[in-house]
């Protein structure tokens, strides 16, 4: 499908890419990595065809549909968030725009002074309506609100003028306009940044079942391992091909650095035992060919040059002071924005050393928490008290604009920096979060971008000691790399941390609890990002094994012939619960998809009957009444789009609760 040969690509004096290439076939799923500025954005461009090679060709098979995923939107977004989405589908957007001209000229004609063409209008519109059908128009519009909703669209979302949307739901709807469009292969970079945890699961399901190309850029280690079967690895302009996984990449490079430290490190030993032998019989005429056999050996000797360090880069948090415990409480916080409650009556303590995650969907009030523990924000009701000697510290965007734009990067880091850090631990830490170079390091902070002053306000956090750490999403903007920098600092942070994530690794590396928000409401799991997903998943399975592990307590009492006997019954009875369950939970549904299915069958009745009409003599001679026909016709057609698309929902939805269900009662004979 792609096929990239020999490829190099400049910008200015910079060269970007060097000699690439990449072969990606039908169906192949690769995930694209390296350091921020590396050029995967380049290469995603390149393999788009929106960009040309300096040198080298980039071969895309003809007639392929490609979508491509920008990190920043390009496309024009106007009207509302539904239209936006369905006007993206070609042939359906075509046969709207026919309709609504169609519709125009019944509801401007003149009917008595042209009565054939009124005829042949409406035929026509009746003729569209059923190819919109067969084209798989009324489906459209259920898959485009599944995809919404996917996303974190709520039911009001998805009617909202796309004007009126934040940049996170903007970037959100363009990823789901390409995910409706079904195109041969989809080129997604960075698709995770604006999705809570939620969203990027039910992202990863769909991407899962996609049949096309997946080519992926992302720092998100859970994501591609869960997607990708090829990695490649860009480092130096140069690109190198890793088959598996992204945990498969870090063992076949972490091998590969073994391998060539030792190659290096051999041949540095040669390199100076041959010059040793030269200097030690340069002076020796009987040596003399010898000594110049060994400068020839030496000059046509391919150095090798030396890897990359095998050892992580580390540092560590300045450790703060001994504070109190717990180090932050909330009493009954409730907090109110206008008419909508974030926060209900919230009680929370965090302990000395304590490291939290705070987890749930955009929206919900992550934010709103980690200001309230800041103190940036009043709660409207309730209390927060600190502990003795708490110094808080608080990482967001917001602190870009604290940033002192006149100053150098350096200036910025030296201005907060101890008298006892060093300038080459200052240049060390700034090393690890990409600013590497002297021109880096002296760039003043006026014309850094949004991503790498974000990077300097967690270098900056890492020369200041706080007893207290609070982060609103402290990943955004960091490569894999950096990230694991911050993670094993966090690890041997002493003090205590609240942050709010949703790199789901990260979270498992640091956090020792997590604490998610929902509806006004928090909900604490005393474990890894793995304990609160596995807690999470259980769900009401937790009640079903309970009544069984009950029920198995007091079989173990009695004799083992009975035991056996009571077990079945237990296990009857708990299916028969089970299927009770079942039956209340989807018996609502039910009874709404019979009312949807007899209002259909009567509004098709009705359009039979319409079709009838029209089709009379003595009817089609009244203009007006066939004018108002057709007007009733092109609405009652909508509306039956309109309960086809709610009737598929609510099936799938009983289709879910049965197989959640089936799991449970599978799980307790398990148990048995």
């Amino acid at each position: 499908m792609f096929v990239l040969s020999n490829v190099t690509k400049f910008f200015g004096a910079r060269e970007v890419l060097r000699g690439v290439s990449l072969t990606v076939m039908d169906g192949d799923r690769v995930g694209i990595i390296g350091p921020n500025g590396c050029g995967k954005t380049t290469l995603l461009r390149l393999m788009a065809g929106e960009i040309e090679p300096d040198s080298g060709e980039v071969r895309i098979e003809k007639g392929r549909r490609i979508g491509i995923l920008h990190q920043e939107i390009e496309r024009k977004q106007e009207g509302g968030v539904i239209d936006y989405l369905l006007g993206s589908i070609s042939p359906l957007k075509k046969l709207s725009e026919m309709e609504s001209n169609l519709m125009n000229r019944i509801e401007d004609a003149n009917i008595e002074e042209n009565h054939n063409e009124f005829q042949k209008t409406f035929q026509d519109l009746a003729h569209l309506f059923e190819r919109y059908r067969l084209e798989g128009g009324y489906d459209i519009v259920y898959r485009a609100q599944k995809i919404l909703s996917g996303l974190g669209f709520s039911s009001d979302d998805i009617h909202m003028d796309v004007n009126f949307l934040s940049g996170g739901m903007r970037m959100r709807l363009e990823l789901g306009r390409l995910l409706l469009e079904e195109p041969d292969a989809l080129l997604l970079d960075e698709p995770t940044n604006h999705l809570d945890i939620e969203s990027m699961r039910w992202l990863e399901k769909y991407l899962e079942d996609f049949k096309g190309s997946l080519i992926i850029i992302s720092h998100d280690r859970r994501f591609l391992n869960k997607l990708v079967k090829v990695i490649v690895a860009i480092d130096d302009g140069a690109a190198k091909v890793y088959r598996g996984s992204y945990d498969g990449y870090r063992k076949q490079r972490e091998i590969e650095l073994e391998h060539a430290w030792k190659a290096y490190q051999q041949q540095q030993a040669r390199i100076a035992e041959i010059k040793e032998f030269i200097a030690r019989n340069r002076v020796r005429k009987d040596r003399a060919k010898v000594v110049q056999g060994r400068i020839r050996m030496l000059e046509k000797m391919e150095i090798l040059p030396q890897p990359k360090s095998l050892k992580k880069m580390d540092f560590d948090f300045p450790q703060p002071e001994r504070t109190g415990s717990p180090v932050i409480v909330l009493d009954g916080v409730t907090m109110k924005f206008e008419n909508k409650l974030v926060m209900d009556g919230v009680n929370l303590s965090i302990l000395r050393g304590e490291k939290v995650a705070v987890v749930g969907s955009n929206g919900s009030g992550k934010t709103t928490l980690l200001r309230i523990m800041a103190g940036l924000l009043e709660p409207t009701a309730g209390k927060v008290s600190y502990g003795v000697n708490v110094k808080v510290h608080y990482y967001a965007q917001h602190l870009l604009d604290s940033l002192s734009p006149e100053l150098t990067v350096m200036e910025e880091m030296s201005a907060i920096a101890g008298k006892d850090v060093s300038v080459q631990t200052i240049r060390d830490v700034l090393g690890a979060f990409r600013f590497s170079t002297d021109e880096e390091v002296q760039k003043k902070v006026k014309f850094l971008s949004g991503g790498e002053k974000s990077r300097l306000c967690l270098a900056k956090m890492m020369l200041m000691p706080a007893s207290l750490i609070l982060m609103d999403e402290p990943t955004n903007h960091l490569d894999i790399d950096s990230r694991e920098v911050l993670e094993r600092a966090l690890v041997k942070y002493t003090g205590t941390l609240v942050f709010v994530s949703h790199d789901r690794e990260f979270i498992n590396s640091v956090a020792q609890r997590v604490i998610e928000i929902k509806d006004g409401k928090i909900d604490s799991f005393a474990g890894d990002y793995d304990y609160y997903e596995s807690k999470k998943m259980e769900g009401s399975q937790e009640r079903v094994e309970r009544v069984l592990k009950e029920k198995k307590d007091e079989g173990e009492k009695k004799v083992e012939t009975k035991l056996h006997g009571k077990k079945q019954r237990d296990q009857k009875r708990v299916e028969a619960e089970m299927r009770n369950i079942l039956y209340r939970e989807t018996k609502p549904l039910a009874e709404e998809m019979r009312k949807i299915e007899e209002r259909i069958e009567e509004l098709e009745a009705g359009q039979r009957k319409r079709e009838e009409q029209m089709a009379d003599p003595v009817i089609a001679g009244d203009a007006l009444k066939m004018k108002d026909i057709a007007k009733e016709y092109g609405e009652t057609t909508k509306l039956i789009e309109e309960l086809f698309s709610r009737w598929a929902q609510i099936n799938e939805k009983i289709e879910e609760i049965r197989k959640n269900r089936t799991f449970e009662i599978n799980k307790g004979e398990e148990m048995e």
